[in-house]
């Protein structure tokens, strides 16, 4: 039996009888061959316990072909080619190349009972992906997950829905667009107003002075 500094290959989602039977013939012969974790998965993808702690552990998330790939080879084969898609799953990318316990890191977790994930396997997910969590005694009738940011020094406003969330994007805490927006840009400087209009003596001189042209031009002729 691997151990968990091990890698391991686990499959999640997929239905299929002769697929699964493929899967068990592959993690038999190749398990102990394989140079990381890697989690095959079906597509459309199901949020499974088994796809949320992969991707909090920072592993391969990747399409059944990699099965076949791997059978036809004889050997573990380089998951890369068979990653499922940002389109499939847009946080397997992120969670792998952020790596095991990245996507939680810096919260604190208090787990007070009733969550939807038996509590003894939420606390474990909730530490692979990289929080610290302690297990407090049920309070009934209270919010059974509180979220404390290390970094801020306060609790937030989060439950155990946001945290699974935040595993399924492979990080980014979404709770981070609840804070107050930045304040906008100050408006733009307005336009210097336009220059004054001419004085009444301006305009009369300029009048006198236009008199005086055309008294010339009517003037008698020498």
């Amino acid at each position: 039996m691997a151990t968990a500094s091990e890698p391991t290959l686990q499959i999640s989602g997929v239905d299929d009888a002769a697929t699964r039977l493929l899967f068990a013939k592959v993690k038999l012969a190749r398990e102990r061959t394989l140079p990381c974790s890697v989690l095959v998965a079906g597509v459309p993808v199901r949020r499974t316990l088994k796809l949320l702690t992969a991707m909090a552990s920072g592993s391969w998330v990747v399409n059944v072909d990699y099965l076949e790939a791997c059978a036809s080879a004889r050997k573990a084969v380089d998951p890369a080619p068979y990653e499922l898609s940002d389109r499939e799953c847009p946080g397997c990318r992120l969670s792998r190349e952020g790596g095991a316990g990245s996507v939680l890191r810096g919260l604190t977790v208090a787990i007070r009972g009733g969550t939807s994930i038996p509590a003894d396997q939420l606390e474990e997910l909730l530490t692979t992906a990289g929080a610290s969590v302690r297990r407090c005694r049920d309070a009934p009738g209270q919010q059974p997950v509180l979220v404390h940011s290390e970094r801020e020094g306060k609790l937030l406003p989060l439950g155990e829905a946001t945290l699974l969330d935040a595993i399924m994007a492979g990080g980014g805490h979404p709770w981070q667009e609840q804070r107050a927006a930045p304040a906008p840009a100050p408006a733009p400087a307005p336009a210097p107003p336009p220059p004054p209009a001419a004085t009444g003596r301006l305009r009369r001189s300029r009048i006198g002075a236009e008199n005086v042209r055309q008294a010339a031009d009517v003037g008698p002729r020498v």
